[in-house]
């Protein structure tokens, strides 16, 4: 008898596959055409586990009355069933129109601004140019710079992002890759029990913190540099 991984074993393959795609955004999250690329091989993946699942399991005595009604329970799910709906009109139809929200300030180099403003971060504009425009905004305005602790020695520039699309309101779209996924695995990991195995790891120990991604930070003197030495 085949162990529950090999019964599976093409799903599990995507499923991974998934998994490398959330490195792939959270890497690229401050350039806005990989991020938006790497987002879209989400899409594509995350949907193709749910088929892959069927493909491997069909044949399995309790395919109809245990398997599949579990499997189909992802297309259930409405944050997957949305992400799918997506996936489709990026294959069929067109781009998404992904919006992005930002603010920049000052940080003590953790994942939290310590004093910052809200700043416009244009969906087509890199983390990195939004930075330059914001330092040049504080040589302009040298009051401005001293209220966001960017004069103190121990605090850093920063710009801080989130990636947003209308259905989901303000979940950052990093976010809801990880929920996703993890979801996604849940279900793997209920067919993998079943078939007497020992549960899948969920936790993403490899660091996925969306938190920390969305914040750039920036070192002093590239901040001076910015503002024209």
């Amino acid at each position: 008898m085949s162990c529950a991984h090999t019964k599976i074993k093409t799903s599990l393959d995507r499923w991974n596959e998934a998994h490398w795609d959330l490195h792939e955004i959270e890497e690229h999250y401050h350039y806005p055409e990989p991020f938006r690329y790497s987002f879209n091989a989400f899409l594509r993946v995350i949907k193709e586990v749910h088929q892959m699942l069927k493909m491997d399991l069909q044949n399995e005595a309790d395919y109809r009355s245990f398997i599949k009604p579990l499997v189909d329970s992802l297309r259930q799910d409405q944050l997957l069933n949305t992400l799918g709906e997506k996936r489709n009109f990026v294959v069929h139809q067109g781009m998404l129109e992904i919006k992005s929200k930002g603010s920049a300030g000052s940080t003590r180099g953790n994942a939290k601004i310590k004093m910052g403003v809200g700043f416009n971060v244009p969906a087509w504009e890199s983390s990195d140019d939004a930075f330059l425009r914001f330092a040049k905004s504080c040589e302009r305005h040298k009051d401005f710079r001293g209220l966001l602790g960017l004069d103190d020695d121990d605090l850093f520039p920063c710009i801080q992002r989130e990636w947003l699309l209308k259905e989901f309101g303000d979940r950052d779209l990093l976010e809801l890759a990880i929920d996703a996924w993890r979801k996604t695995g849940a279900i793997i990991s209920q067919l993998v029990v079943h078939f007497g195995e020992q549960p899948l790891d969920l936790s993403l120990s490899c660091g996925h913190a969306p938190e920390q991604t969305r914040m750039k930070i920036y070192t002093r003197k590239q901040f001076r540099d910015a503002m024209g030495g």
